[in-house]
């Protein structure tokens, strides 16, 4: 990160950005240290594949709580399909993520440009390469007698000329010395990651060029008087126990021949130990408590325990800091400061236990209630069960399977019981629908009470349109076409109505007390569609 002066000129910043990215000192222990012979480190490539895989194939979820309900998935906003499926035509979220975590913990600063449509809603996320981009910071300004605050830019290296606003670049950023910009890992442990280089370059090396003699073959004076008796011996003596096929076959050894075996050497030795060092170094610049082939890691009891402390003591930050950035950069204002619109990965898959550890947390959810059947098989990918006990949270333990459910019902109400049971499921399909088409246009109204200059216009190009996508839900749910028109109308009517009450400065905040109230007009409409 550089500061920028206010007159700095084109060329001015041209030099700071190349001082910034300038190649210095790029070897340590007689090799290069670079991204490529780093990543050619097993164990970092073993970090980097853990932490950005897990960070790819993770669930990101955009999730939006309306007053004292359940947090809902906002699968209508924009943002939520960019992180959870598609963030550009040419990759999927899964790919994006995690070749943008893997530009975060190699080079520090992974990023993406935020190509935003015409009412400043995230459209796209292009991904760009971490060595071509700069950060460059201009101080805050007095330009005449109004204070300018200072703003942060990413710029491209070899045209400085092109530079994006930070609000307009997703940035996930790794250990920093000034919170703008992360610390490059390869840069800051060059001398640690030179010398695991070094060291597998000199084994490479031993392997092709040196000779690793196991045995020695000694013979008693005078057998093999002319050297080339003696090669010719050695030559057959390897053609015949040389090569995998000739494992296990059976030498013979004659005129008072010896064999001496060859134990591994001091040197031979501290080279191993210090590739092992070398491993662990890796790991910890990772923060990867548990790395294959390390027999001095942490043990625990359980996989569960063993994924926790990973979770808790590595990957936690990552998420923490992907959750924050998507909600700075991909919300409007007015969705941030509501507080109801949030990130979130799921991290429940990686908690997951064995087969029988997960088994046993069922067996004690459901005898304290706290779980139905239905809920158990929900979570392992099972159809539900349709007989009454399926939604019971009775003690199976203390109950008997033909009275789960039914709470002392006599057999002769069991047709009226299974109408009741089908209606209540009909009437709950029906209200999520209603409930989910209402969110959808409560996210626009309040964008665009948010952006829009000329709201009321906005109200009637808007309703144009979504009466009719209004009249399709309802068609949907088998009720009267009128339902869809008064819903238009009325709420056409409230909107201007607040629009007349208030001016441009408290528009957004009023519209947003006036859909607060929806959540119960949505009720009444389901109510009315069921009826």
């Amino acid at each position: 990160t550089k500061q920028m002066q206010p007159q700095a000129s084109g060329d001015a910043l041209a030099r700071l950005v190349k001082e910034l990215l300038s190649e210095r000192g790029n070897q340590d222990a007689g090799v290069p240290v670079t991204a490529a012979t780093v990543r050619g480190l097993p164990a970092v490539w073993y970090s980097l594949s853990k932490i950005g895989g897990h960070v790819g194939s993770l669930p990101l979820n955009l999730y939006q709580r309306e007053g004292e309900q359940d947090a809902r998935i906002a699968r209508e906003h924009p943002a939520y399909w960019l992180v959870r499926h598609q963030p550009n035509p040419l990759m999927t979220a899964s790919v994006w993520r995690e070749t943008m975590q893997h530009h975060a913990l190699l080079r520090g600063n992974g990023r993406s440009a935020i190509i935003r449509n015409g009412r400043g809603e995230p459209d796209e996320l292009i991904l760009l390469q971490p060595d071509k981009w700069a950060i460059v910071v201009t101080p805050p300004q007095n330009v005449r007698g109004v204070f300018v605050p200072g703003r942060k830019y990413h710029v491209r290296v070899d045209n400085p000329e092109v530079k994006i606003n930070d609000e307009d670049c997703l940035h996930i950023m790794g250990l920093s010395d000034d919170g703008l910009a992360g610390l490059d890992v390869i840069t800051a442990a060059r001398q640690a990651l030179g010398l695991a280089v070094a060291q597998q370059w000199r084994a490479v090396a031993s392997e092709r060029n040196g000779a690793r003699v196991r045995f020695l073959l000694k013979a008693p004076p005078g057998v093999f008087r002319k050297e080339d008796e003696a090669k010719q011996f050695i030559d057959r003596f390897n053609e015949t126990h040389a090569s995998p096929e000739n494992a296990d076959k059976v030498g013979l050894l004659r005129e008072g021949i010896e064999a001496q075996s060859i134990s591994q050497t001091n040197v031979e030795s501290q080279a191993l130990e210090s590739r092992r060092f070398s491993r662990q170094d890796a790991g910890l610049l990772m923060c990867i408590e548990q790395m294959l082939g390390d027999d001095s890691s942490v043990s625990y009891n359980s996989l569960e325990m063993k994924n926790q402390a990973y979770i808790t003591n590595c990957l936690m930050r990552w998420l923490v800091r992907w959750q924050e950035e998507c909600a700075a950069k991909l919300l409007t204002t007015a969705e941030r400061n509501s507080e109801q619109w949030y990130f979130r990965f799921v991290t429940a898959g990686l908690l997951r236990g064995t087969t029988k550890e997960r088994y046993e947390v069922y067996q004690i959810a459901r005898q304290i209630g706290v779980m139905n059947a239905n809920e158990v098989r929900e979570l392992e990918d099972m159809d539900e069960r349709t007989d009454p006990g399926g939604e019971s949270y009775d003690n199976p333990a203390t109950s008997s399977p033909k009275t789960q459910g039914q709470q002392g019902a006599q057999p002769s109400s069991e047709p009226s019981d299974a109408t009741d049971r089908a209606n209540a499921r009909l009437s709950k399909v029906i209200t999520s629908r209603i409930q989910k088409m209402t969110a959808t246009e409560s996210s626009r109204v309040q964008a665009a009470a948010a952006k829009e200059a000329n709201f009321c216009g906005w109200v009637a190009e808007f309703y144009a349109t979504w009466t009719g996508k209004i009249g399709d839900v309802v068609a949907e749910c088998d009720g009267r076409p009128q339902l869809a028109g008064e819903w238009s109308t009325e709420s056409q009517r409230r909107l201007l109505d607040v629009a007349g009450r208030v001016g441009q400065d408290g528009l957004s905040e009023a519209v947003r007390v006036e859909l607060a109230s929806w959540h119960d007009r949505a009720a009444q409409l389901a109510s009315a569609i069921i009826s």
